[in-house]
């Protein structure tokens, strides 16, 4: 069995990534269609418990159309949900039952991953693809003497089912970096599964942390958006510091991306102009941020702590592309805007980059690459002493109950000079 921390290392490889040609079209199961699904399989299947007492059954909210082969289903039973993973077969919807697809088990086909690890990936045509990650840990000493936690694999998948109705998974190599750098990408959104608790099927109404945090982050949502006229108001408030800054050019398109960067509900914005392009694709951006008197905009970085263990950046006059901006939603930890750079030639978040950090400082030993983040602030000389965190970390503290449940490219809007 799998390690079940879960963190990631990856091949720092950026590639281009497009959606795999579908072997079948995927549509939505609805949580009613699902529950009778299940309570009929128990019906003729003996119903068992699985790691600790745990007496609920998933069930992925998805169909697969396979033509006239039918309709299949992701299915996993109490006894398959363990501590730290959880095993899919597919099964297929025949007469309002599923019927287990029998077929000879190969690695290619076996799919094990616990929800928190499960994603939607959509794109900038409104594809979308379903992903997930395994990883595996090993433990040894470090320069310090101690004994810490080192990620030796991680595997990316894009997550189907193929014509003759078995499960079927693509790698993708240099993930979850890559996602981010990726420009067709929109977003990479948890997938929330049915759950049914015991023979009976009866609907789980309780929501986990993931459910919860991807609600509290829709309701937030209008205070990420401005109107025409203050945006217009803005840009005009930018025209004149970089007046200011550069004299000798005119400003003929200011470039403005809304945010709440330091969640008091109202929306900020990062604003840059033709002018301050200093490398191909690249800007400089200033960072205003809102209150009830207006805008003003921010003169240095300014962070905060989340549980004395991370600290996170409201970040300003960063190099940046145009959609190099994100929106990052994580369990327990507030919203904020991470903004894309680049670390040894792959992507990697800006704070992580550009900031004192011990964690990345700690991952610069021998052999400690791919060290838990954790593991690093364990060995910090200084106790208590906050880091920052990777792309590949905030994907993977879900073990901590800081799971990312939620990565959206905020979009850039163009404003003429008038």
């Amino acid at each position: 069995m799998r390690n079940p921390v879960k963190t990631l290392v990856a091949v720092a490889i950026a590639v281009g990534i497009m959606p795999m040609e579908a072997s079948s079209s995927r549509e939505v199961l609805l949580a009613s269609e699902g529950q009778s699904l299940v309570e009929r399989f128990f019906d003729g299947e003996e119903f068992n418990t699985g790691d600790w007492g745990n007496d609920i059954s998933l069930l992925l909210p998805f169909k697969w159309n396979l033509g006239t082969d039918g309709q299949y289903v992701l299915f996993s039973m109490a006894e398959h949900v363990r501590t730290r993973e959880a095993h899919w077969p597919a099964y297929q919807i025949v007469d309002g039952q599923l019927r287990y697809r029998a077929h000879e088990w190969k690695q290619e086909n076996n799919v094990d991953f616990w929800p928190s690890e499960l994603y939607e990936l959509q794109f900038a045509d409104d594809k979308s693809i379903l992903v997930y990650h395994n990883e595996q840990t090993y433990r040894t000493k470090c320069h310090t003497g101690d004994t810490i936690r080192i990620f030796s694999s991680s595997t990316w998948y894009e997550l189907n089912i193929g014509t003759n109705g078995i499960p079927c998974k693509t790698v993708h190599v240099g993930w979850p970096e890559g996602i981010f750098a990726d420009k067709t990408i929109k977003s990479v959104r948890s997938v929330l599964p049915h759950r049914f608790r015991g023979a009976k099927a009866n609907p789980v109404t309780k929501k986990d942390r993931v459910q919860a945090r991807l609600e509290e982050s829709a309701v937030a949502q209008p205070y990420w958006n401005m109107d025409d006229q203050r945006k217009k108001t803005l840009a005009d408030m930018h025209r004149r510091h970089v007046a200011m800054t550069v004299p000798s050019n005119t400003v003929s398109v200011v470039y403005l991306i809304t945010c709440d960067a330091n969640n008091d509900r109202i929306c900020d914005a990062y604003m840059s102009s033709d002018v301050e392009k200093v490398s191909t694709g690249k800007f400089t951006w200033s960072l205003y941020l809102g209150d009830k008197h207006g805008f003003s905009r921010q003169k240095a970085p300014m962070k905060f702590s989340v549980n004395r263990t991370e600290d996170i950046y409201l970040e300003t006059d960063v190099v940046a592309s145009r959609k190099d901006f994100f929106r990052i939603d994580r369990v327990n930890v507030p919203t904020y805007v991470m903004i894309l750079a680049e670390l040894e030639n792959h992507p990697e978040s800006w704070s992580y980059f550009h900031h004192e950090n011990f964690v990345r400082k700690f991952r610069m030993e021998k052999d400690m690459s791919y060290a838990d983040y954790y593991g690093c602030l364990d060995n910090c000389p200084e106790f208590g002493t906050p880091g920052i965190s990777s792309i590949r970390d905030m994907f993977f503290f879900a073990h901590y109950g800081l799971a990312l449940v939620n990565a959206e490219r905020l979009e850039c809007t163009e404003i003429e000079a008038r």
